[in-house]
């Protein structure tokens, strides 16, 4: 499979779109929305309640995230990762505030790519700890993220545990 990875504020830089750069984030945000109500399919109760609150949400994580890169495979996003070097959680901690694989991508390697890459951008930073909310029920999403080892911190939230891992 070949793909491509590019930072969200170099997607709405591209020139390959052919639209002014304001039309342009409109159609990156449309298109990043759809593909995360596609990814909690099945797990609704951890996702936004509709396409109109996923976009956003899409747009708090655009101005929260220093960290935003995008997967496209053949002209289509596949996934993406958004994450916050500058994060507060019992000391400072880089965190992942999303991850999403188009669920016709899932099991070959891209949500461990997409982790990694934000572990490296967070030690890069000089932090110690990689942090994110886990949906509780999310038992695919906790075993992902154990075998990346992050572990359960004790923290929860109504229906979200915490899960961190020392970089």
């Amino acid at each position: 499979m070949h793909f491509e990875i590019s930072d969200f504020n170099k997607l709405i830089e591209s020139e390959k779109l052919n639209t002014e750069p304001k039309s342009r984030e409109k159609s990156i945000i449309d298109e990043l929305s759809v593909l995360y109500m596609e990814a909690y399919r099945g797990m609704e109760e951890y996702g936004e309640p509709s396409l109109s609150h996923a976009k956003k949400y899409i747009k708090w994580l655009m101005r929260h995230s220093d960290f935003f890169k995008v997967l496209i495979s053949e002209n289509r996003f596949i996934g993406f990762i958004a994450c916050s070097s500058d994060w507060f959680w019992n000391g400072r901690v880089g965190e992942i505030h999303e991850i999403c694989i188009d669920p016709d991508f899932r099991k070959r390697g891209l949500g461990k790519f997409l982790v990694n890459l934000a572990i490296d951008f967070f030690s890069q930073k000089n932090l110690k700890r990689a942090g994110l909310w886990v949906g509780e029920k999310n038992e695919v999403a906790i075993k992902f993220y154990k075998s990346l080892g992050f572990e359960f911190s004790g923290d929860k939230f109504p229906n979200w545990l915490r899960m961190e891992k020392e970089i």
